[in-house]
């Protein structure tokens, strides 16, 4: 186990933040993947809660996700508007033709913050949201 996977584990510890995985298959997961990789549907749960959601593993590994791959991937701050989301992440505003494709990602990462956020009643801790 190298640091950073230490690291996750006694911050999941602190909070009894635990993760399962199950391997789904094996295929491509990124729109405009050219390789596969491993899919696994993964579930953080804490106390009453659990966020599950589906993992695209590295294509350079076939092991399951340990828990610093997950939190380390994981959006941690609250996003904001759509335009602030193009803003901040460089999208063009004025290309019309990306809009459903933006629109799209945005809403799944707005998903995966209330997903995970939900976790911490809506307050990440410090030392989970270092996790990178």
């Amino acid at each position: 186990m190298n640091d950073y996977d230490e690291n996750a584990e006694k911050v999941a510890e602190k909070y009894s933040l635990r993760l399962s995985t199950e391997f789904v298959k094996y295929d491509y997961y990124f729109p405009g993947d050219k390789e596969k990789r491993n899919i696994y549907k993964c579930k953080l749960s804490r106390k009453n809660h659990q966020y599950t959601f589906m993992f695209g593993a590295s294509i350079a590994g076939g092991n399951a996700p340990t828990l610093y791959d997950v939190l380390s991937c994981m959006q941690k701050y609250p996003i904001g508007s759509f335009e602030e989301f193009i803003a901040e992440f460089g999208y063009d505003e004025n290309r019309l033709s990306d809009y459903p494709k933006v629109k799209k990602i945005y809403n799944a990462v707005k998903k995966e913050y209330a997903g995970f956020s939900a976790l911490f009643d809506g307050n990440i801790p410090d030392d989970i949201m270092e996790i990178a």
